[in-house]
């Protein structure tokens, strides 16, 4: 959310007293959590207020205070009412003290933004606590993609989050959104996702696991392929959007047309990925055509060519970017016996235009 001065007519008497001091010294005093204030709520305020100020110096200062606050002055100042943008000040500065996390999670004042930065970095205990609080789910969608693209959120929270939506008719911001409700949807036909027994908890911890892992750019290729192949659909999904390169390359070729698709949304997905798919004439024909009707990606020369190339790229994008090819492709796409007959013979016409 956006970090912008909190009104002085909103500010207690304790806090316009400090910061209408004013000079320089006095705001370094300030930032750096020397200056008399006895309220802590007030403290934390006035390090917020100090933090978007224009001289960096006090800002890094006020800043580097939050981060090391101890224990007592956050519980004093948390049992207080506060702003929400002093709120979203103090998780940004204690990503990693799940204590504090915890209070902000459940402060009254905290904002739906907030609770989705928390998802997105937060751990499986964290990812918990943010889920319990079912009417900021619905309210803030955001934080339910944030959760589903976090892979240390656990699978059956994200799961029940998702379902949630769903029930609720809530779209969600994640952008194989279609992909994703249909496996839930196959999943559990019913709607309601049931309470696991023993053998699906332990699966679902080891498939956790398994999500985590392949997140990480550091895993071994034999291993992997294996444990991608004991993954329910759910699970290859959200793999598609938090794993790295070498799970989606696995993942394009899945047999299951709505995993594939799953890849080629995904917004990890790089250029140079796209470009070898797009060369690849073996995958479905709705993710060359996903591809083909992406004008962000076939702007480039070097994906007009490999579409125009690939056989299964629509007769209607093939004949328009043919258009754009130099004559030595041309040739190329002339000569080719993989590309229909309707190309090679346009790809011939184009040369017998151009060389008149």
């Amino acid at each position: 959310m956006i970090h912008s001065p909190i009104a002085a007519e909103e500010l207690s008497a304790g806090v316009q007293k400090v910061l209408s001091q004013g000079g320089a010294s006095m705001k370094m005093m300030a930032a750096r959590g020397l200056a008399p204030i006895a309220d802590p709520a007030d403290f934390l305020v006035v390090l917020y207020q100090l933090s978007i100020d224009k001289d960096k110096t006090v800002s890094d200062s006020a800043k580097t205070t939050a981060k090391g606050l101890p224990a007592h002055i956050l519980e004093g100042a948390l049992a207080k009412k506060l702003d929400a943008r002093v709120l979203d000040f103090l998780a940004g500065q204690k990503k990693e003290d799940s204590k504090v996390l915890e209070k902000i999670i459940f402060h009254a004042s905290t904002h739906g933004d907030t609770i989705a930065m928390i998802a997105k970095t937060g751990d499986a205990e964290i990812i918990g606590l943010v889920a319990t609080n079912e009417s900021k789910l619905l309210a803030f969608p955001k934080i339910i993609e944030e959760m589903y693209q976090n892979p240390k959120a656990p699978m059956a929270i994200v799961d029940r989050a998702v379902e949630l939506a769903i029930r609720n008719n809530v779209e969600v911001g994640i952008p194989a959104w279609e992909e994703v409700k249909q496996a839930l949807e196959q999943k559990n036909p019913g709607g309601a996702i049931d309470e696991a027994d023993e053998t699906e908890v332990e699966a679902q911890a080891a498939a956790d696991q398994t999500i985590a892992k392949l997140s990480s750019d550091k895993v071994k290729t034999d291993e992997a392929d294996i444990q991608i192949r004991h993954m329910t659909i759910s699970q290859k999904i959200r793999l598609a959007s938090v794993g790295n390169a070498f799970t989606r390359s696995e993942l394009i070729r899945d047999s299951k047309k709505i995993v594939a698709m799953a890849v080629i949304k995904s917004p990890a997905v790089s250029d140079n990925e796209v470009l070898k798919y797009a060369k690849d004439n073996s995958l479905i024909d709705d993710v060359v055509m996903y591809i083909a009707n992406n004008r962000q990606w076939t702007r480039t020369y070097p994906m007009k060519l490999a579409l125009v190339m690939n056989p299964k790229t629509p007769l209607r994008q093939t004949m328009t970017f043919m258009n754009f090819l130099r004559p030595p492709d041309l040739r190329l796409v002339a000569k080719s016996k993989d590309v229909p007959s309707a190309i090679s013979l346009k790809a011939k016409q184009l040369l017998k235009t151009r060389n008149k």
